[in-house]
């Protein structure tokens, strides 16, 4: 690793800054991310073989809007977002564009906009244009309908989230709560066996956390 240089020192940061936000440290991957974006915003514009500021500055962008909203720094994500959406539009990558509106659509979960929430995250998905199931957006979906009383609803989003985890026996600790609600929406219907299924996911998933920790 060459701590000389300044491109390799704001990567490593940003991958930091990933490892905590797993772990919930947001403030302190906050604190990484505002130094990656500083660098990568100054240098957006240079590249070379084997370096991708653009990516990194998008990607930096990204992090610091969510761990913006884990820590209450709501304000400050408008600005941030202007000018992602500026930059996506005068560069023409719009394929970027729908990873800031699941941002914005967070955002509004954290804010007690729930209905903004939904539909800004519900768009994302269908912007999206890769292979991934993006089971951050249906997770604050599946929340938003829950806090609006439409459990129901819920469940089946964060039934999709169980899906997943049972094809790849890997989820972030974060989804824990779809969980939490999985379990107390089985035992008010009465269906023992799926909450004890979700019991002993639920104990996996705290298995793994604490392992990874």
């Amino acid at each position: 690793l060459d701590l000389k240089n300044p491109y390799i020192t704001n990567k490593t940061k940003y991958f930091i800054a990933q490892n905590k936000i797993y772990l919930g440290l947001y403030e302190d991957a906050n604190e990484e991310l505002l130094q990656c974006i500083t660098y990568f915003r100054e240098n957006v514009n240079k590249s070379s073989l084997g370096v991708d500021n653009e990516k990194y500055y998008l990607y930096s962008l990204m992090s610091i809007l969510d761990t913006n909203t884990k820590i209450g720094k709501h304000s400050q994500n408008k600005p941030l977002l202007n000018e992602a959406y500026s930059y996506i539009d005068n560069k023409d990558l719009n394929i970027y564009k729908p990873y800031f509106i699941s941002c914005d659509g967070v955002d509004d979960y954290f804010l007690k906009n729930y209905k903004s929430a939904i539909k800004k995250l519900s768009q994302a998905i269908r912007l999206y244009n890769d292979q991934w199931p993006h089971l951050n957006d249906v997770f604050y979906i599946g929340l938003s309908n829950w806090k609006l009383g439409k459990r129901d609803v819920a469940v089946k989003y964060f039934e999709e989230i169980d899906k997943e985890y049972d094809k790849s026996k890997k989820l972030n600790p974060e989804f824990r709560p779809a969980y939490e609600l999985l379990i107390k929406y089985n035992d008010s219907i009465g269906n023992r066996d799926k909450q004890l299924k979700y019991i002993n996911t639920l104990m996996s998933l705290d298995k793994n956390y604490e392992k990874n920790y």
